[in-house]
Parts: C-alpha cells; structure tokens; sequence
C-alpha cells in the first residue's frame, strides 16, 4: 500500500509538472499556475463546503418546521381531549344542578312531605355508578350551608355570604348559573371548583344549591393528558379568571397574564384555535376552544423554549458530522494546496525537457484521475462505514435515532458521490471524451433495467409505467451504458417531478426518416416554456435554488444531450404547466439494426 502510494505520488508529481511548463518562460509559468492551481483547490472546497452547508441548513429548516407541526398537532389533540373531558364534568354539574332545582319546585307545589335528607338519598343514588360524584351544598336564605353531600365531609351551617358566587348570584334571576373560583372549601379544605344555580322559590328555604367539583379529581384525570410534563392545559373564564392549570407550578403560569388569558377567553367556538403570544422575554402557543352553551374556555399552553430544545437534539448530531465533515474538507484542500506547491517546483527542473502540447494534455486527464480518486476515495470510506454502522454489522447501535443518522450519513454521501461523478464526467463530455460504442442492444432489456433501478422511486409514489412498444423494433447499435444513462435520466426525471399516483407513459417507434423515436411523457408539475431550452444546460434545473422540493443539481438532461448528439441524434423537451411533460429522443437510423424491421 505504502510502495503504491510512492508511485501514485512520483508519477502525480511528473504528470502535474507538466501543467506548470510553459515556453522557455517555465518558472514564472509555474509560479502562475501554482496560484491558479491553488485557486482551484479552494474554489472547489468552497463549493463543497457550500453545497454541504446549504443542505445542513436546509435539513434544520425543515426539521424546525416539522418540530413546529407537530407540537401544534400535540396541542391541538390534547385540546380536544380536554375539551371533551371538561364539557362532560360541566355537562353533569348543570345537569345534577336542574334536577336538585326540579325536585326542590315540584315537591314544595304538591306539599310533598318528603324532606332534603329524601333528596339527599336521591342525588346518592343518581352517582352511585360515577368516578367521581360530585359534592353538593344547599345554601339557606340567609347564606349558609344547610346540607352537604357527602355528609361526612364536614360540619354544615356554614355562612358562605362572602364567595364570589353568592354575591354574583345574589339579584340574578331564579334559574341562573355561575361558575365560581377556584376556593378553599369550607367543609372540607380542599380546593374546589363551584358551580352554583340560584333556585325558584321552594318550601324548603334554598336559596343556592352548588355543585363542587375537586379539584384534586381534575389533577388526577389530567395527568395522562401532559405530555412528558412540558404542556401546561388549564381552564378559564368568559372574565379571563384562570379556574385552573395543570401542573400548578409550571413556569408557563408566569406568562399567563390577564392580558393573555382574556384573549384565551375570546375564543368562542368550540373549534380548537392555535394563537402565540409574547411577552416578558418569551413566547407561548396557545390552542384554546370555547364549551357549547358554556362561558368556559379550555386552554394546552406550551413554552417556545421547549419546541427549541426539541429542534437542537434533532439537528445536534447532523451538524457535528456537518463540522468534522467541514474539518475534512479543509484538510484535503491543504494536502491538495501543498502537492500543487511541491508539484510546480518539480515541474522547474522538467521544464526543459517537455513542450506545450505534451503539458497541456497530460496535465489535464492527470487532474481528472487525481481529483476523480481523491474525492471519491475519502467519500467511499464514509459510505461504507456509515453502511456498516445502519446495518449494525458490528452489533447495535443502542439508540435508534443513531441508526436513522446512520441512514441519513450514508444517504448524503452516496448523493454527493453522484454529484462528484456527474461534474466529473460532464467536463469529460464537454471536452469531446465520449467514446461512442456500437453493440447491438434491445430497448426493451435495457428499460427493463432501467424500472428495476428506479422502481423505490416508481413504487414510494404510486406511479403507474406503461410500455407502448412494437414487437418488431430493432435494436440500437450503440454503447450499453450510455443508452441506460440516458433513460435513467429521463425517466428517472418523469417520476421525480411527477404527482402522486401519475402515469408515466414509454413509447417508441420508427418514423419516416428511419429514425427510432423513443418519447417518454409524465403527468407531473411541468417546466415554463421560459425553462424548456435551459434545462439542457450544466446545473441548470425546473425549480428556482429558493423553492426546490427535489434533489439534485442540474446535470443529467445536460449529459442526456451530449450523449445523444454524439451518436448524431437529437433531444428535446414538450410541456405544459400542470399537465406534464413530454422528453423526445431522435436515433438516427445508422444506430439501428434495420434488418430486423
């Protein structure tokens, strides 16, 4: 390995001096290229650098976004599930409330001598099957709490005068309900949540009757609701009163000003809503959905900083890799830079000895070799570990985020690789270095290839490929791998910017000139007919660099071009915008085996 290296590096070093020999002015000549070389070396790590950077920042842009959907999603799901849940508790507080209201007027109507203990018993039973009963109170004309269910819960004949219910309720029309703050209980202690109804007149001297609902119940049922503690849900008032939030202490609370929480309030559909507000240094999202016929409004707050730290552990590994990377890149450049430097003091001592034509052409197909194999090489050894390590050859990974990075390393390599190959080939065409074959070879095999390489593609959006090809049609006298590039191009184009489920149609046939006409049509986005004659063009592509939805940088119709022409055939695009587009393909009829039509 080292022995080969040595020859790799003398025989580099000989053909690279040939590129600073210039006249019998040979040593300013290779000062100069030296410069020009040295250029070269960090234009093309700059674009490197560049593209691998454009891709990071595409990545974290996209993973921001979709961190974004899907904490709005969790908002909007735990939204609804609250909604429910609280719509139903309220639902069975109202509802227990018109029954106690109900039986207090009809009993003292017909002089009924039933008494509130009877009714008592009957609310009991009415919740004998509930989770969570609820507690009932039954406030006298002179604002104390005459009966209590449970009854062992405390001691009655509690003065309640002062609770925001009573003095709300306190001129309100008879059936009128309120629902009350958050209170400390006074038969029990516990913090409770009041919803009270000012009852018609009775026989039995109520005047309120509340049905208090603990808020311990509500902790308890809401637990499952918080996911992994960073979601803050709660409930507020038409009045912008917080009744409640779970869990209490969190920092979210903070930023819950009156201000906020009257906004939240405003919601009146029972629709979920997605708003943001900031204030203080921070911002929150806020899904809130009014109750039907309630003045309640729910609310599932979560802090900004939280989406932050979600989006920083997506992306935390992608950008080290992007920096050693990065480090790599540098250091090639370096080696690279220097092998030019000691490359162009060699080429001094065989300037003598060589002539302009002799350098200007073995230099050249010496670069592309060195730069074909010190690019791909490093790329290759990236390939393949990161190919290991998804397949966990060498036992697993542990995580399985490592395992999808994994995935995601050997991906972006194997892109890049197929970026280096292309420029590298493409200045190969353009220098005039396609060797034209003559092998006899049916269309019908070599599409078949074709389909089999792209059908992940075909398959992942649902395209339907149909053939509409004669049976006698000759076969093509040209080289293998150049008529398979040119149909995965073109092909391979029809299902990249095709919709999904779209057709993608393959016909072919002789026409009058004894040409064999090959077309390819798709029913995807389509080009501008402003595009159409660039698109042949190196780098040139359907999508402006701003708004690309697919990869890729621009070479393959370019290369389909060269390759067709230097068989003397033709090339072009038809589209529409929206309906599709059509790649025609002219052979000539000398790249043909006619005997067979």
């Amino acid at each position: 390995m080292g022995g080969k290296t040595g020859i790799d590096r003398e025989q580099g070093t000989g053909f690279l001096a040939f590129l600073w020999v210039k006249g019998s002015s040979a040593g300013i000549q290779a000062k100069r290229l030296e410069t020009s070389g040295t250029r070269l070396a960090l234009a093309f790590a700059g674009f490197v650098l560049l593209l691998m950077w454009l891709s990071m920042g595409s990545f974290a842009v996209r993973e921001w976004h979709n961190v974004h959907a899907e904490a709005d999603h969790d908002l909007m799901g735990t939204g609804s599930v609250l909604q429910a849940h609280i719509d139903r508790t309220y639902s069975a507080a109202r509802n227990m409330l018109a029954l106690v209201d109900d039986w207090l007027v009809t009993r003292s109507s017909v002089g009924s001598r039933e008494t509130l203990p009877d009714l008592l018993q009957l609310i009991s039973r009415a919740q004998a099957h509930d989770d969570q009963p609820l507690s009932i109170r039954l406030v006298d004309q002179s604002d104390r709490i005459v009966r209590s269910l449970p009854e062992r819960e405390g001691p009655t004949d509690i003065y309640v005068g002062d609770r925001d219910y009573v003095l709300a309720l306190r001129d309100a029309p008879a059936g009128t309900t309120y629902v009350g703050s958050p209170i400390t209980s006074r038969v029990d202690g516990r913090t409770v949540l009041p919803v009270v109804i000012r009852t018609r007149a009775n026989s039995f001297g109520i005047k309120y009757v509340s049905a208090v609902i603990q808020q311990a119940f509500l902790a308890d049922a809401y637990d499952k609701l918080l996911s992994a503690a960073i979601a803050t849900i709660g409930l507020v008032r038409a009045d912008g009163t917080i009744l409640f939030t779970l869990p209490e202490d969190s920092r979210i609370r903070a930023q819950l000003t009156r201000h906020v929480t009257t906004a939240i309030a405003a919601t009146s559909t029972a629709a979920i809503t997605m708003r943001r507000f900031s204030g203080e240094g921070a911002t929150i999202t806020v899904a809130s959905a009014g109750l039907a016929g309630e003045p309640l409004t729910i609310f599932v707050a979560m802090s900004e900083s939280e989406i932050w730290q979600r989006w920083l552990q997506l992306i935390m590994l992608p950008t080290l890799f992007a920096v050693m990377a990065s480090a790599a890149v540098f250091a090639f450049t370096h080696w690279l830079i220097r092998l030019m430097q000691n490359s162009a003091r060699e080429a001094e001592r065989l300037a003598a000895a060589l002539t302009d034509a002799q350098a200007a052409n073995q230099s050249k197909q010496q670069f592309l070799a060195n730069m074909s194999h010190e690019l791909r090489t490093p790329l290759n050894a990236i390939i393949g570990f990161s190919e290991l390590m998804a397949a966990e050859k060498l036992g697993p990974l542990g995580n399985a985020n490592y395992r999808a990075y994994a995935d995601d390393i050997l991906n972006a390599g194997r892109h890049l690789l197929t970026i280096i190959s292309d420029i590298l080939d493409t200045a190969k065409m353009n220098a005039g270095k396609i060797e034209t074959g003559d092998t006899l070879i049916p269309l019908s095999d070599v599409l078949a290839e074709c389909e089999h390489l792209l059908q992940p593609r075909i398959t992942a959006k649902q395209l339907v490929l149909n053939y509409h090809l004669p049976a006698n049609l000759p076969d093509l006298r040209m080289d293998r791998g150049h008529l398979k590039r040119v149909l995965i191009n073109l092909i391979g184009n029809a299902a990249k910017f095709n919709a999904r489920a779209g057709r993608i149609d393959i016909a072919a046939d002789i026409n009058r000139d004894g040409a064999l006409a090959l077309t390819i049509s798709d029913t995807g986005i389509g080009i501008p007919p402003s595009r159409l004659d660039k698109l042949f063009r190196p780098f040139s592509q359907v999508e402006d660099s701003l708004n690309r939805n697919h990869d890729g940088i621009g070479l393959g119709l370019a290369n389909t071009r060269l390759i067709i022409e230097a068989y003397g055939g033709h090339v072009w695009l038809e589209s529409e915008v929206d309906r599709g587009t059509v790649a025609h393909v002219v052979f000539p009829a000398r790249c043909l085996n006619l005997a067979q039509h």
